[in-house]
């Protein structure tokens, strides 16, 4: 149905006590873990993988914390960001209790620094946005004695957008998230993992603790599965995916920016398909729906 049983072949050296299964899907946990963060976005796949982290925890009497970490990013363009973010910590904590899910820590990136290089200590390339969030990460797993750190990306759809959506989405979609399970396990340079007992979406040398990405080679649609048959649909209303920016004009409307943007007075809908993380909801439920032989309108508010 979905293709999680390819991901879950990335686990053959994996210890099986660190490992417990959530909708078809192998998810790695220590037990002996105390502390864990969880990057939390205010978007559907890391709300998932709280919720599904939160809810293994508490039914098997685990004395384990999730700290959530949220990076505030474009709070210029886009200001309801870190208040959507907000709101789904609140409803975890109210869903899973303040003992398991504990502290929200908030990092801030300056927009100036966002798509940009930061300068000559720049490392492979890689924007101003993603050193912030990479060196926060490694700085609060050391500072709040987290042992690991997970980190919810999605395998990109493994399917042409464009055609069904009338949406080029190769050409927008983010091109580090193109690897299939099959394709790591592959990589002689993966080959390391094998040594160590760990897979390909394990990095256990992450400064002094774990990172880890479950979801890394499963695609949305089984993300938004996930919500329907665990009865979380209110929790996923919660989440937002949209990325559109305020003064961007869609289908005649307008967002407005930090200057005059107040949450939960001013408007604030989505664009459906003019940025990639619409389309790519929107193909989701269409195709969780389809798989799940149920109709779409079952995803909507």
């Amino acid at each position: 149905m979905f293709n999680q049983e390819s991901a879950n072949k990335i686990y053959e050296h994996v210890n099986p006590d660190w490992l417990f299964t959530s909708g078809g899907l192998k998810i790695p946990l220590n037990p002996a873990w105390k502390r864990i963060a969880i990057n939390l976005s205010g978007g559907a796949d890391s709300a998932l993988g709280a919720s599904i982290l939160a809810k293994h925890i508490r039914d098997n009497n685990l004395d384990i914390q999730i700290v959530v970490v949220t990076h505030v990013r474009v709070w210029t363009t886009r200001p309801w960001a870190g208040a959507v973010s907000k709101e789904v910590f609140a409803k975890l904590q109210a869903m899973w209790g303040t003992d398991i899910i504990v502290e929200r820590i908030q990092n801030f990136i300056p927009p100036e620094i966002e798509e940009a290089n930061a300068g000559p200590n720049l490392v492979e390339g890689r924007s101003g946005d993603r050193v912030s969030v990479d060196s926060f990460n490694r700085y609060v797993t050391n500072q709040y004695q987290i042992d690991a750190a997970y980190n919810f990306v999605t395998l990109n759809p493994q399917t042409d957008l464009s055609e069904t959506l009338g949406f080029d989405n190769i050409g927008r979609q983010p091109h580090d998230r193109n690897q299939t399970a099959e394709q790591a396990m592959a990589d002689p340079a993966e080959d390391w993992r094998i040594a160590e007992g760990v897979s390909t979406n394990m990095n256990p040398h992450y400064g002094t603790s774990w990172l880890i990405q479950p979801w890394k080679y499963v695609e949305k649609d089984w993300v938004i599965a996930q919500y329907k048959l665990n009865g979380w649909m209110d929790l996923l209303h919660t989440t937002r995916s949209c990325e559109v920016d305020a003064g961007l004009e869609v289908r005649g409307e307008t967002l407005e920016d930090y200057k005059t943007y107040v949450h939960g007075t001013s408007p604030l809908w989505e664009c459906e398909d003019h940025c990639f993380w619409c389309a790519e909801r929107n193909w989701a439920k269409a195709s969780a729906a389809d798989k799940l032989n149920i109709d779409v309108s079952e995803f909507k508010k």
